[in-house]
């Protein structure tokens, strides 16, 4: 590997926006300038409310994950319960509302697994992980009027598998799961079996 890695923030010189659905997304370009004095421009971001995913655990230690179809992946997916920040919440608010919502369950202990953007260069807004034990149900499920979903508890090896078959398809809940994971010293994902 040759050469060192700037580490200077890139400077922003102007901004332009080209689309706006408030609050639902923003496109804009920005004239970008490195740290070795290049500018480029049009350098486009995308803007999106933050939004959360919650890797939650029965007392059984059971996965709480949701079966439905995702557009973006055009498949079902197995993913776990989240969804956009609404006005007036914090994001642990929002992990809490979606987890009810949309799995019926609700759980004492809770943490952050980090906040991260979800695309590196356009930025697409951030998503927080967050992790819940020793959640119970309370509430039957209610999903939103375009979620057609199923409730599902899966063990770590069921999770395995359906990280390894593709069924958990979508990046931010392989990385949820395997920031959850790895925080438990027992957890055997990525551990060869058999």
């Amino acid at each position: 590997m040759t050469g060192a890695v700037q580490s200077a923030l890139w400077k922003v010189l102007r901004r332009k926006v080209l689309f706006a659905d408030s609050p639902h997304i923003e496109l804009s370009a920005e004239d970008v300038e490195l740290p070795d004095g290049r500018v480029v421009e049009s350098y486009y971001q995308i803007g999106s409310r933050p939004s959360c995913a919650v890797v939650g655990t029965t007392q059984a230690g059971e996965l709480i994950m949701v079966r439905q179809y995702k557009h973006g992946a055009r498949k079902v997916c197995l993913t776990f319960p989240g969804g956009r920040l609404e006005e007036g919440e914090t994001l642990m608010d929002t992990a809490k509302r979606e987890l009810r919502e949309e799995t019926g369950y609700e759980g004492d202990h809770w943490r952050s697994l980090g906040r991260f953007p979800i695309h590196a260069n356009q930025r697409v807004g951030e998503c927080e992980l967050f992790r819940c034990e020793n959640a119970r149900q309370v509430v039957a499920a209610k999903p939103g009027d375009l979620e057609d979903m199923e409730v599902v508890l899966v063990s770590e090896a069921n999770a395995r598998v359906a990280l390894a078959s593709g069924e958990i398809g979508l990046l931010g809940d392989a990385a949820a799961l395997g920031l959850a994971l790895s925080e438990n010293p027992n957890a055997r994902l990525w551990r060869r079996t058999g």
